[in-house]
């Protein structure tokens, strides 16, 4: 195992699992995020890592995590890849994961695009950039609308409607799902993803991002960051 110290080039990666505090005693109000004091990364090349084995194949790694439910507390694990340009073969995926980011095939940083939040059954939040909606559109009717408390099976259908009133075709461009519930079934797009990562606590102020790089559908290394928060 190789081991090096890095300081704060994984802070975005572990304010996302840390959370963030809001202090707001002061105007205007301000959020400060829990910075790690140190992280210490560990890379491993040969045997294995928490069960799963250099070598291993995705579809086998995928049930080692979800065991980690109930060991570590993980719901989620993030997979990397591109985004997609066509909704319409997507149906059976967008239950399987906890968001789906309408946008642009160029974005900007004003416009962060459609963002709908579920918790596997249901949807629980829609921002259209960051502002909090009850739905989207927010003029729509009908079946061409994403609602708050929309079951999660409903998802595919509105937005096909939506897309086909031809309004908001520019939202359907890219179309990203990278956080995927580890309660749900695999996905074998996830096979193509040269990178998954989830994160656990492993004290009141120590955190592990893990990431599992894969080659050729196959485990290749492993690289783990101990996060220690000074808060």
């Amino acid at each position: 195992m190789k081991k090096s110290y890095l300081g704060f080039a994984l802070i975005v990666l572990i304010t996302s699992i840390a959370g963030c505090q809001k202090l707001t005693q002061v105007e205007p109000e301000v959020t400060v995020c829990p910075i790690p004091d140190v992280v210490v990364r560990d890379s491993v090349e040969t045997g294995g890592y928490l069960g799963i084995n250099i070598g291993e194949a995705v579809e086998k790694v995928y049930p080692i995590l979800q065991s980690f439910q109930t060991t570590k507390g993980v719901q989620y694990v993030q997979v990397v890849g591109p985004p997609y340009s066509d909704i319409v073969p997507m149906k059976d995926q967008l239950p399987l994961y906890q968001c789906v980011i309408l946008n642009r095939k160029i974005g900007s940083i004003t416009d962060q695009g459609i963002q709908i939040y579920n918790n596997g059954e249901q949807v629980e939040s829609i921002y259209v950039s960051s502002k909090k909606v009850s739905q989207w559109p927010e003029n729509g009717k009908g079946n061409a609308v994403v609602r708050v408390g929309d079951n999660v099976n409903t998802l595919y259908d509105k937005l096909i409607a939506i897309k086909n009133l031809g309004a908001n075709n520019h939202r359907f461009e890219s179309i990203s799902v990278t956080t995927k519930l580890v309660n749900k079934d695999f996905d074998p797009a996830m096979k193509a993803s040269p990178q998954w990562y989830f994160g656990y606590k492993t004290g009141e102020k120590t955190t592990d991002l893990v990431q599992v790089m894969f080659s050729e559908g196959k485990v290749s290394k492993f690289y783990i960051n101990h996060h220690t928060s000074m808060y």
